[in-house]
């Protein structure tokens, strides 16, 4: 994982050759030294957070993804509100909806990722085809969309992990990859 360089000085982003497609691979994904950032405040290991991903990815032929450490931030944010408050929701009307995001109940982002990816069987080939069954592949469909290019998972304290991605996909009539 390597940080990508950025004179505009927005948050860091970092960039991880996707891993083999073969599911029988292990992928052992590995910070450089200089990097004070492998795992977040909230116990989110970003390499291997980012590595299961475009695991999935790459098996569906999708670019691989960039961590971005601004939306991990909103997760744990998110993750930490929902628990604060009792609830287990997307952002509520009104907040910010120009990043799209997966929920996981749970804190472990390898068993989110994993828990995602296996609404793959109900994904109606590949694209959305009715909102109303949105529930049952949404969250697959999110990870996989060919358009986004960036992720950051986060969580709470106790039980929420959030997981934002930008460009937002998961659009109704539009193909996923």
């Amino acid at each position: 994982m390597t940080p990508i360089p950025d004179a505009t000085n927005s948050p860091t982003q970092y960039e991880i050759t996707p891993p083999p497609t073969d599911n029988t691979a292990e992928y052992d994904a590995t910070a450089p030294a200089d990097n004070n950032a492998a795992q977040n405040d909230d116990g989110v290991d970003p390499v291997t957070c980012l590595a299961a991903h475009n695991k999935v990815r790459a098996a569906v032929g999708v670019p691989a993804l960039t961590w971005d450490a601004s939306l991990a931030a909103k997760g744990v944010s998110w993750a930490q509100h929902m628990e604060d408050l009792n609830f287990f929701d997307h952002n509520t009307p009104g907040q910010d909806d120009s990043q799209m995001n997966n929920l996981y109940s749970g804190t472990s982002c390898l068993d989110a990722v994993a828990a995602f990816e296996s609404e793959k069987s109900m994904f109606p080939a590949d694209h959305i085809v009715r909102e109303e069954n949105y529930i049952d592949y949404g969250h697959y469909s999110m990870m996989v969309w060919r358009t986004t290019t960036r992720v950051g998972c986060g969580r709470g304290a106790t039980k929420n992990l959030v997981c934002y991605y930008e460009e937002p996909g998961n659009v109704v009539g539009e193909v996923a990859y």
